[in-house]
């Protein structure tokens, strides 16, 4: 049964891909003109044909003639020179279609909370939107082929039966109205697996990605064979998620095909009593009825087709429609933090992930000060990480205060607050570019203060000049750098910026001894002028804490004030 918010949801998606398509509409339009004509160009044929032969009162002997080939592969020519033309202007259309839908999703995700960011990236709502985006703009094609070319084809094909005889109408029609109701029938099972595929298989490849860039650690200890029986799982599934689409739409094309059988048989039935009938078939009736079928048959296959598509499409187009639509107030809060951060607070916070019953704090109150080494430790999660999201406003608390200052972070916009804090993280990000566009993003530095960081964290092999800054390009297939150059790198990006409260989350956990000292010793530097808090459970910056702190239970303790010997 087809609700109606089921019809209303469906077309929002056409309607949202058609906004999207903005700049392409002529292009689109043309294309789907050129289209219509081919979908229409085999009713007149066969309808010029009937006519001819009726006309000429011709045979089987005297039809296949030279002028009638010529014409009718001529005919043939056309259409196909002309659905070429239409796939190339779609063809050049469909990219721009994907980068305006990208291009409004990155501008939108720009101006949105930050809290709202941080559940896309939980979600992978940011990480497939790219392959959503295809599947979104494949819609175009399919609309044009499925849901315009495909019915006008067949309207045209039943004209011209109607012409013939109103009895092979009135088949056709049957023909028609009983593969829909067969289509709706399959209707809801065919959203679900294509829901539950695109769900699914997005998981399964992330395994298959994992998996296999910790192949050596496999090989290494001897357990290939565990990493084999789990691909296989893998792939199973995958082939078995496969084998049930398989089987809808076999299913769907076997009632097509006994339906196609059955009225070319009532078709005989019909044409061999024709003088019980009363209707006269001739030569150009025997000709156009199979043909005009056949045509009809493939027709109502690409609009099944297309319904399949657009099923599975829907909870694609959903989610970044949801980004698109996520109401964002402008100037929401323009109170600017214009103050140094000298200390940190957390008041009566309680957390915990909208997917998990176990709550991460429970009532936790701290203060953390400027100008001393704070490290905060805690079993694998017990709510670091969490911590330092929290106190940058990348998420929100459920219940509780977070201060700059003794003053509500809530009270300030943003982007004032961002401004002030930085993140050292354990696998800092490196992209493929040059160490400025690495270190100063698109911010204009004081170059003598960045190559003074170099030299002070030794990396002034790397730079020692404005010049290197801009010429040397690091990354993957660049030059490749250390962990320990990463972070070292990522705590240059974060002094540049200006940052009064750096959090290290786990900047030492990947290091061998002598990179960890360093980091460390960089650390203890930026911790005489700013306020820092790291978050580790790496004995050597443990040692170096002057105020150490434990997650327990849902609170934060601390554990350690004095400075070390």
């Amino acid at each position: 049964m087809i609700k109606r918010e089921d019809i209303k949801r469906e077309i929002n998606t056409l309607k949202f891909v058609w906004k999207m398509a903005n700049g392409q509409h002529g292009k689109i339009i043309f294309a789907s003109i050129l289209n219509i004509a081919v979908g229409v160009l085999p009713a007149l044929v066969a309808w010029f044909f009937k006519n001819y032969i009726d006309n000429h009162q011709l045979d089987f002997n005297n039809l296949l003639n030279t002028t009638n080939l010529t014409i009718f592969f001529g005919l043939i020519i056309a259409g196909m020179l002309i659905k070429t033309v239409s796939g190339l202007i779609m063809g050049y259309a469909m990219p721009n279609v994907k980068r305006n839908i990208e291009i409004n999703c990155v501008k939108k995700i720009s101006n949105l909370p930050y809290p709202y960011i941080s559940d896309c990236i939980d979600n992978r709502i940011i990480m497939t939107m790219s392959i959503e985006s295809g599947m979104i703009t494949s819609l175009i094609p399919m609309v044009y082929h499925s849901f315009i070319k495909a019915p006008i084809t067949v309207l045209a094909f039943v004209i011209v039966l109607f012409f013939v005889s109103a009895k092979l109408t009135i088949i056709g029609i049957i023909l028609i109205a009983t593969v829909v109701a067969g289509v709706l029938l399959f209707r809801k099972k065919i959203k679900e697996l294509n829901e539950k595929s695109f769900d699914r298989i997005g998981d399964l490849h992330n395994y298959f990605s994992e998996w296999l860039s910790g192949y050596r650690i496999f090989l290494a200890s001897n357990a290939i064979r565990f990493i084999e029986k789990n691909l296989i799982c893998v792939s199973k599934e995958l082939c078995g998620l496969s084998k049930e689409m398989t089987k809808i739409s076999t299913v769907q094309s076997v009632i097509i095909e006994i339906l196609t059988i059955s009225v070319t048989i009532l078709f005989i039935i019909i044409a061999t009593h024709s003088k019980i009938t009363g209707t006269d078939f001739n030569i150009s009736a025997l000709i156009l009825f199979p043909a005009a079928i056949l045509f009809i048959r493939g027709e109502i296959l690409k609009i099944i087709s297309g319904y399949m598509q657009l099923a599975g499409t829907e909870s694609a187009a959903k989610r970044i429609i949801d980004i698109l639509e996520y109401p964002v107030e402008q100037n929401l809060n323009t109170n600017q933090f214009n103050e140094e951060i000298q200390t940190l607070s957390l008041q009566n916070i309680n957390f915990s992930y909208t997917n998990s019953k176990q709550p991460i704090f429970e009532n936790a109150n701290i203060t953390f000060k400027q100008e001393k080494l704070n490290v905060v430790k805690g079993r694998s999660g017990m709510g670091k990480t969490t911590l330092i999201t929290l106190c940058m406003r990348l998420r929100l608390p459920n219940t509780g205060t977070i201060l700059f200052n003794d003053k509500n972070i809530d009270s300030f916009n943003e982007e004032s607050l961002l401004s002030k804090t930085g993140l050292v993280e354990q696998e800092p990000f490196i992209f493929e570019g040059t160490l400025a566009e690495n270190i100063f993003f698109d911010r204009t530095p004081d170059i003598q203060y960045v190559l003074k960081l170099m030299n002070d964290f030794d990396l002034s092999h790397l730079a020692k000049s404005e010049k290197e800054l801009y010429t040397v390009k690091i990354g993957k297939k660049e030059r490749q750098l250390s962990t320990g150059e990463k972070q070292r790198i990522a705590l240059i990006r974060v002094l540049v910026k200006q940052a009064e409260l750096i959090f290290f989350d786990e900047a030492t956990s990947n290091l061998d001894r002598e990179n960890a000292e360093k980091i460390i010793d960089c650390i203890k530097k930026v911790a005489k002028e700013k306020l820092v808090i790291c978050v580790s459970h790496d004995q050597l910056l443990l040692q170096e804490a002057e105020n150490l702190y434990e997650i327990i239970n849902g609170k934060i303790e601390c554990i350690r004030t004095k400075q070390p010997k």
